[in-house]
């Protein structure tokens, strides 16, 4: 189900025009069972059952994992490059996965400005296992099996939690 603006295709409804407030489904296929979603700025994304991931919305920083060719999808696409997903987060313009295995995955606009159109693994966590993600406007937060919780990215505002200004990628 989505409602709002829909300049982007967001609301996966099919076409990019003048949101709605009024609440209406997103058709995925009657085959597909979605257990878990995200929204950003102006991206969503849907986690199936089965470890699938669906992205649609702007793709104007990367975010949703599609090629540069693509700048939105105004109904849910797949996105096939990455292993079994258990969980997304959205930031305002990237996105992060974590799948079973507990290893994360990051793609859209970074910190610094870059800009990633494909997932790459966030190799500090190879040998971490990941238990949950999340993710704000232009920083990412994911939480260990140990209980440790990582923060990384913006904090002109203190949102990673250090006591600092300073953006950075940091252990809380």
């Amino acid at each position: 189900w989505s409602c709002g603006s829909n300049y982007n295709g967001e609301l996966g409804r099919g076409g990019v025009k003048e949101g709605s407030f009024t609440i209406y489904p997103v058709h995925i296929s009657s085959t597909v069972s979605i257990i878990q979603i995200s929204a950003g700025r102006s991206h969503s994304m849907a986690v199936s059952d089965d470890g699938r991931l669906f992205a649609w919305g702007s793709n104007s920083h990367g975010q949703l994992a599609m090629s540069t060719d693509v700048l939105n999808s105004d109904i849910p696409k797949r996105v096939p490059s990455l292993p079994e997903t258990v969980q997304v987060a959205c930031g305002a313009s990237h996105t992060v996965s974590l799948n079973g295995g507990g290893r994360v995955f990051i793609w859209g606009q970074q910190s610094d400005g870059r800009i990633r159109h494909s997932p790459a693994e966030i190799e500090i966590f190879i040998s971490i296992p990941v238990i949950r993600i999340s993710a704000g406007n232009l920083f990412t937060m994911v939480l260990t099996a140990s209980g440790t919780l990582f923060a990384w990215g913006k904090n002109d505002e203190g949102q990673l939690g250090d006591f600092t200004n300073r953006s950075a990628f940091a252990g809380i």
